[in-house]
């Protein structure tokens, strides 16, 4: 699982929660340095911050879809707003989240997807 927030404190709570229940993670702060990674390594679901400092979740999405078509993606906003949840949620996404994310949701949210990657 690639997270790509660039906020530490965010990043903190997701990873505790993410490895409790034994994914392996790596991150990413920036829209750039995700895209790198991907290109480098093979991750099932990405955990996106819809602000980055160099692109928004409507430009990198794509971007993340152009380089691994069937990579899984949710985004994760701080500030949100029906007409950006609506823009991201047609990209194709698996998830919309909004911050801060609740662990109990997380859990639920990730042994989800996870039975669901299991099944395709």
């Amino acid at each position: 699982m690639l997270v790509i927030e660039q906020d530490p404190l965010s990043s903190e709570a997701v990873a505790g929660t993410i490895e409790e229940l034994g994914h392996e993670l790596d991150w990413a702060s920036s829209g750039k340095e995700a895209m790198d990674k991907l290109t480098r390594s093979e991750f099932d679901v990405v955990l996106l911050d819809v602000f980055l400092p160099d692109f928004s979740a409507t430009r990198l999405i794509p971007e993340l879809k152009r380089i691994r078509s069937d990579i899984g993606i949710i985004p994760m906003a701080e500030r949100n707003s029906r007409d950006l949840e609506r823009e991201i949620r047609r990209l194709g996404i698996l998830y919309y989240m909004t911050k801060p994310v609740s662990s109990v949701d997380l859990k639920d949210l990730l042994n989800h997807v996870s039975k669901r990657l299991v099944h395709k």
